[in-house]
């Protein structure tokens, strides 16, 4: 690089800040409950004795007129709720004549809320709560709530409650807000890969491992690290039975899983950081990187006769490392078995090639080895033997016409000992086997076929290649499932359109590796790529086909193909390294020629949409903050009621406990969930 380089590198570490800021709403510090001004109208009583600010009552009956209640003009809090509680002392009503609105006094918009949405609850047997919360379309601009009473022949009253859950913003949060605005993140996202690319071109020749990594490590805690993201969903269950069953756990089956080599890295964090969530992420983001760099070396070996491997395996390893379909392993602790599958399974495929390049017996035992961790690291690793094989073929076609040494037999051998060593780690299944979490559907055998075999396309072509580079830039399912032409799903099904283009893209890079790397080999890279992002979607198809193709989007299940993805997209690396090897046009600027060519346009295209969409996958931030707030206020709350039932009930501030969101973790009561976290910080 020029001397003007340094420029460059500032310019980069300040875009990633930019891009970093504009990931998360930012990190409560504080919460608590205060009560919203009330004005009076006619219908409307009001009480200022009430347990946790006013309180108003409503008589119901009586007259034919509707009666309305309202706030003061207030501010919601930044992503968070407001809540109106509604008592209503008649057991035997189910529904109330009352309808509850949340008005922009800036704006013409007016939101209904329906008193009977998910999280009422039932505090007494005398009384019955709903609440109603006040979504985030009206963030940020004074609202109020007015809520209207219908006519009603039986007479009664129902008292109405208002509190505001709030929490307060580190400093940051305003320039936060402006940087999460979906243009202001993609036009970061656009100069990031346009910045990163020539960076990546003028060190990728010569950068050290050591350097490499550091660089990777760096460069993913970036791109991929979520301060809002929090305990979520199993992990509360995972936890809690740590602390009822002891270290026992580590070998107790999970779902269809048996994982005891990632529970007891999990463990281990437990013990290391506490509720310090952050650290949890931090783990698996490192893991993530020495990913990066074994896929480097993987690719580097490989291709090690080619003129610029080790260039283009840099490239790739930085495209694999941002790339947003790792989401969800780095953005949910508990997923760290996912990153360390691949792990296992990258040095599992580097000492296949080793052994089938130099077939020498004691290179047989890492392959063993590493298909035992595998799948206790998570169920998929089973499928090991069939991508050990995958690859080994590849090695074989690569080298057998130039080394005559290389026979299909070490193939043979390696997948053999693979297989006996998934064989090992099967055991613990069949010993700790639990019955599937999904219900059996009765069907023929062909609709069952026809169902996996959907399944299985969909991962790979929609799931994996699309997806991967960020042709569909969308990783939730159901948004993924929306971009479908409705103009030709009468004569195409779903997903089978997606499917075709899948393969279609598939070719395409198929006639380019062949271009680029002769006919035997490239045939070889597409053939194999191909395979190697099909096969870990047999499984999943096998267990999870009854819940429908787009199941089979969750991002949780494309980081192990995204090696077959890789694999597949080298040759465009390679060709945007042979063609800015010419000499410079003359007026170009260097440190941009990488740019000025179609293989260049396509790598910023892949990085920068990537970047895009993987900041845009907001599943656990957004449930980060809400869990994160929750946690907050329920320790507000213990130390308000610190004994008793977690619903006040027989003390003033009966009913007024913190809302706990559904979808925090399945089946836990709020008090075990306190518990957890006081033993996790307690043992820590």
């Amino acid at each position: 690089m020029d001397r003007r380089s340094p420029h460059l590198w500032i310019l980069l570490i300040a875009l990633l800040a930019i891009f970093q800021l504009g990931t998360a709403p930012g990190v409560p510090v504080s919460s608590g409950f205060a009560a919203i001004p009330w004005e009076k109208q006619e219908g409307c009583v009001e009480s200022s004795d009430a347990p946790n600010g006013r309180e108003l009552r409503m008589v119901l009956g009586g007259r034919r007129d509707r009666r309305v209640c309202s706030s003061e003009p207030f501010l919601l809090p930044h992503s968070d709720v407001v809540e109106i509680e509604f008592e209503v002392p008649d057991p035997q009503t189910e529904k109330l004549p009352i309808w509850v609105e949340a008005r922009g006094t800036g704006v013409d918009l007016t939101i209904s809320l329906p008193l009977d949405q998910p999280g009422g609850r039932t505090v007494s047997e005398t009384i019955r709560t709903r609440s109603a919360f006040i979504p985030n379309q009206l963030r940020g601009q004074p609202i109020k709530v007015v809520v209207t009473e219908g006519k009603r022949t039986r007479p009664g009253e129902f008292r109405m409650r208002s509190r505001i859950n709030f929490s307060e913003r580190q400093p940051f949060y305003r320039f936060r807000s402006v940087a999460s605005i979906w243009p202001f993140r993609a036009l970061t996202s656009v100069f990031l890969a346009a910045v990163l690319l020539p960076i990546v071109f003028a060190a990728a020749p010569a950068i050290s491992n050591r350097r490499l990594l550091c660089a990777l490590i760096f460069l993913s805690s970036a791109i991929h690290f979520r301060s809002s993201a929090y305990f979520h969903w199993d992990e509360w269950h995972l936890m809690q039975s740590f602390y009822e069953n002891g270290l026992s756990r580590i070998f107790q089956a999970h779902n269809e899983h048996v994982l005891p080599i990632a529970f007891s890295v999990f463990r281990a964090e437990m013990a290391m950081f506490g509720s310090n969530y952050g650290m949890y992420l931090l783990l698996s983001i490192f893991v993530h990187a020495i990913n990066a760099l074994l896929l480097i070396g993987l690719l580097q070996t490989l291709f090690s006769t080619l003129p610029h491997a080790r260039a283009a395996s840099v490239l790739a390893g930085v495209l694999y490392a941002l790339n947003g379909l790792h989401a969800e392993s780095v953005q949910w602790g508990m997923e760290i078995c996912i990153t360390l599958l691949q792990t296992f399974t990258l040095l599992a495929l580097r000492a296949t090639e080793r052994y089938v390049r130099t077939p020498k017996p004691r290179l047989l035992a890492p392959i063993a080895a590493y298909s035992i961790l595998a799948p206790l690291t998570f169920g998929n690793g089973l499928c090991l033997p069939a991508l050990v094989g995958c690859f080994g073929w590849l090695v074989w076609r690569l080298r057998s016409s130039r080394e005559d040494d290389v026979k299909v037999m070490n193939v043979v051998l390696a997948v053999i000992l693979s297989t006996v060593g998934s064989a090992a780690a099967a055991a613990l299944y069949v010993i700790h086997r639990v019955p599937s979490n999904v219900p059996p559907i009765p069907s023929t055998l062909g609709e069952k076929i026809e169902g996996m075999v959907t399944y299985a396309l969909t991962a790979s072509q929609l799931g994996t290649v699309l997806r991967g580079i960020a042709l569909i830039p969308h990783y939730e399912p159901a948004v993924a499932q929306r971009l479908y032409p409705s103009a030709i799903a009468s004569t195409l099904p779903q997903p089978w359109l997606w499917i075709i283009l899948g393969f279609a893209v598939g070719i395409g890079l198929a006639i380019l590796a062949i271009r680029v790397l002769g006919r035997r080999d490239g045939f070889a890279v597409a053939v194999s790529g191909q395979l190697l992002i099909l096969v870990p979607m047999i499984l999943p198809a096998i267990g999870r086909w009854e819940l429908g193709p787009l199941q089979s989007l969750s991002i949780r299940y494309h980081v192990l193909p995204l090696t077959g993805l890789f694999l597949l997209l080298f040759p465009v690396a390679l060709l945007l390294f042979e063609r800015t090897a010419r000499p410079t046009t003359p007026g170009r600027n260097a440190l941009c020629q990488p740019l000025w060519s179609w293989p260049g346009i396509a790598v910023w295209f892949i990085a920068a949409t990537n970047l895009f969409a993987g900041a845009d996958f907001e599943y656990f931030v957004d449930h980060g903050v809400r869990d994160r707030i929750y946690i907050a206020q329920l320790r507000e709350w213990r130390t308000r009621v610190p004994s008793g039932p977690y619903e006040g009930t027989g003390t003033d501030l009966a009913g007024l406990f913190p809302i706990f969101p559904p979808t925090m973790t399945p089946g836990r009561h709020p008090d075990e969930i306190y518990r957890t976290l006081t033993q996790l910080d307690e043992r820590r």
